[in-house]
């Protein structure tokens, strides 16, 4: 599935960004990302998640391929879901680090009127992986009445 150019922008940020997977009995696996972008293909995602922390779901992801990542605007409640299967994942690279503390800082100015910028320094988020997953679907997460809907 190719990620549409509006979903593309408003995954590489500031979404709040929530991983999920899953084991082979089912037993559910959640981390916060601390950055994404699509790549090139249009049809894959890079997403940033913290060594350590997220190692469960990494073991996951190897095992059962299967991946769900919700993006989402805590304030306008703009949120998608994509779901899809583990490509690879390895360290990330320097760039990939410049791209987190991008990431990062637009974060923190978002949510400014919100939440301390205290409150974001009490994640881990370094160091980390960067994790590929193919897109097989994307649903709408905003509430309302498409909530839940596929988007084409």
């Amino acid at each position: 599935m190719i990620v549409p150019e509006r979903i593309a922008q408003f995954i590489q940020g500031p979404a709040v960004i929530m991983v999920s997977t899953r084991n082979e009995k089912l037993r559910p696996c959640m981390s916060r990302g601390f950055g994404a972008y699509v790549n090139a293909d249009r049809a894959s995602v890079t997403i940033f998640l913290p060594t350590g922390p997220a190692d469960d779901m990494l073991a996951d992801m190897r095992r059962t391929l299967a991946v769900a990542v919700t993006f989402a605007d805590g304030i306008s409640h703009e949120g998608y879901q994509l779901k899809g299967r583990y490509r690879d994942h390895r360290p990330g690279s320097p760039a990939e680090e410049a791209r987190q503390e991008a990431y990062i800082a637009a974060l923190i100015t978002r949510y400014k009127p919100y939440r301390p910028e205290t409150f974001w320094g009490g994640f881990q988020y370094r160091p980390f992986s960067a994790v590929a997953f193919e897109i097989d679907a994307i649903f709408d997460q905003a509430p309302g009445p498409k909530a839940g809907s596929p988007i084409a």
